[in-house]
């Protein structure tokens, strides 16, 4: 028994440090759209000025009197900004990395819409 974990025991190491190495250059390969520093993003151009206008406005006003900072966020595809690696990764997974990569609403209270 005590041969066996003598064998074992290094090849679990190896294979837990492979994964921690690999794991995170998958997931650095994931883009996202590049942050406006306004309260709307509308990379497929669904909009119209007046409409972005009227959106921008509402979530002005929301985080004047809340503090509550809402950014809308149009895309085509999560696909257009994953790769093969991560071309899985659901609409969620994609939305609290975007909240995470441009600090949306309060860190502390992640109170970000």
């Amino acid at each position: 028994m005590l041969n066996a974990w003598r064998y074992s025991l290094p090849l679990l190491i190896v294979a837990l440090l492979s994964a921690s190495v690999l794991a995170p250059g998958a997931r650095s390969e994931v883009t996202y759209p590049e942050d406006s520093n306004i309260f709307i993003v509308d990379d497929i151009g669904a909009l119209t000025l007046d409409e972005k206008r009227d959106i921008n406005q509402v979530c002005d006003d929301l985080e004047y009197d809340t503090g509550t900072v809402l950014v809308t966020v149009i895309i085509n595809s999560t696909a257009d900004y994953t790769s093969g690696n991560d071309s899985n990764m659901s609409l969620g997974e994609f939305s609290e990395g975007l909240f995470d990569e441009w600090k949306i609403g309060d860190q502390d209270y992640r109170d970000g819409l």
